[in-house]
């Protein structure tokens, strides 16, 4: 579950929302999704400072998805 950045809106999910009607734990989230693309910039420095692998899988040279 994902949902604002903020501390205080963790605690206070809103009804109707999966994290508010199913979640039992408010300060975990299963990814994690920057609110601005310069928010997202400083976090993938602060957390892969040599950069992001690109990288492709084994398989994706045998299959055809046409």
């Amino acid at each position: 579950m994902s949902s604002p950045n903020m501390y205080i809106f963790l605690q206070a999910s809103k009804p109707g929302s999966i994290r508010g009607d199913y979640s039992i734990d408010l300060g975990r989230n299963i990814c994690h999704g920057s609110d601005s693309p310069e928010a997202a910039e400083h976090e993938l420095k602060m957390w892969f400072p040599e950069g992001v692998n690109d990288w492709k899988k084994s398989v994706d040279s045998s299959v055809y998805e046409g």
